[in-house]
Order: C-alpha cells, then sequence, then structure tokens
C-alpha cells in the first residue's frame, strides 16, 4: 500500500526572474517523481525547500503527516538529499566520511557503503576527496546517502558528471531502494530526455506501466 510520505501545501516563493505559485501535490512512498523544467524554472529552488534549506513565501510542508518545527534531526534520519554540487570538504576521506555518517545516521549501514564504492570503482578508500574528480566526489555522496536507506531520496542534477555506467548503477540501486524500501525518489532535471536515454529503467513516456510507479511533475 502506497502512503503519503509528503505534501506541499499552496506553497509559493517569489524571485527576480521566476516565482513558485500555489504548488499542491502529495508524494507516496514507493514512487519515483520528475520534477521537468528548462533551468531557471525553479526546480532546485523547490527542493531547497522541500529539505529546509529555504523557505517559502506562504503555505507549509507535511513529512510523514507532521510539520516540522525547527530544525528536527527525525527527519533528517529519513530523508537524503544529492545536491547538483558536491560541498564535501576536499580534506577528507570516502573513509572518514562513512565513519561520520555512521556516528550521525542510526540506519547506516557500512558494508553497503563499501559495496556501492566498489561499484562506482572507487578504489582508494583513503585518498582525499580534493584529489578526485568532481564524478568520483559525487559517486562518493550517492554512496553515502543511500546506505542509510533512507524513507525519502531528493536528487537534484543526479546525472551531472556521471559517466554512463555510473548512471546505469545509481539508478538500479535508487530504484531497489524505491521497491524494497518503499522508497520515495524526487529527481530534477533539465533534460529528463537524457535521464531516460541512459537509463532503461526509466521509461520514455514517463511511466513504467508494468510497475507502475514513476511519474512525470511541475512543468512551466
Amino acid at each position: 500500500m502506497l502512503n503519503t510520505y509528503l505534501e506541499l501545501k499552496n506553497i509559493n516563493k517569489t524571485y527576480r526572474s521566476f516565482a513558485l505559485k500555489d504548488i499542491e501535490i502529495s508524494f507516496k512512498g514507493g514512487r519515483w517523481y520528475y520534477l521537468d523544467g528548462e533551468n531557471g524554472a525553479g526546480k532546485t529552488t523547490l527542493l531547497n525547500i522541500i529539505v529546509n534549506f529555504i523557505f517559502p513565501d506562504s503555505g507549509e510542508i507535511l513529512y510523514f503527516g507532521k510539520q516540522l518545527k525547527g530544525n528536527e534531526n527525525w527527519i533528517k534520519n529519513r530523508m537524503a538529499f544529492i545536491p547538483n554540487y558536491v560541498g564535501l570538504p576536499s580534506h577528507v576521506t570516502p573513509r572518514f566520511l562513512s565513519k561520520m555518517y555512521k556516528d550521525m545516521y542510526k540506519r547506516f549501514d557500512m558494508k553497503s557503503f563499501e559495496k556501492y564504492i566498489h561499484e562506482f570503482n572507487i578504489d582508494n578508500m583513503d585518498q582525499k576527496l580534493g584529489q578526485m574528480s568532481d564524478g568520483m566526489k559525487k559517486k562518493v555522496l550517492i554512496a553515502l546517502e543511500m546506505s542509510y536507506f533512507p524513507d525519502i531520496i531528493i536528487a537534484d542534477e543526479i546525472c551531472n558528471n556521471l559517466d554512463e555506467e555510473s548512471i546505469y548503477y545509481c539508478f538500479e540501486q535508487i530504484d531497489k531502494l524505491c521497491k524494497e524500501n518503499n522508497t520515495l525518489v524526487i529527481i530534477s532535471s533539465h533534460n529528463n530526455q537524457e535521464i531516460m536515454k541512459k537509463n532503461p529503467i526509466v521509461p520514455k513516456n514517463g511511466i513504467i506501466r508494468e510497475r507502475g510507479h514513476h511519474e512525470f511533475i511541475y512543468r512551466r
């Protein structure tokens, strides 16, 4: 049974160049959602509102039926965010970050992290991030965020800086979490056709009819 994990109620946010107006939608567990639109359409802003990086001018957000009151830790253990740009410190290593995540997130599983790192072809857990390419750093972040089995995954331009093999593996593992853990997945891209072309799990018409758990939302 699909349960509502996230509800946006009459969300409004205005900037000089664009405005989000009266965004109202419910997101259910066990489904993929795609924010579709060109650069500057407000996709990143909407995701930043969902993960509480910025606040809407009006409206409310319910997480599992609850409205957050301040900076509450319980939602951090249930929601993963993979931003477009990786902001991890350059002087730390994947091994150090995995230990930090283990302390931060109750459900973090070290074996899962090591498996993801191996499949992403990262051979040295002690290499500093500052010595890695942008693509490698993003793989480390994706591996970290998937390894505590979040109930919600929010990803902004997830394909950026990733090679085709890594994109396929990433979507394959996220799809596994979606089906086995009933995880809600919300992905933003200015080019969903590129995502669909590189990822055979995602259909070319926006819906996998035999699985029935993918949707396009919010076109501008």
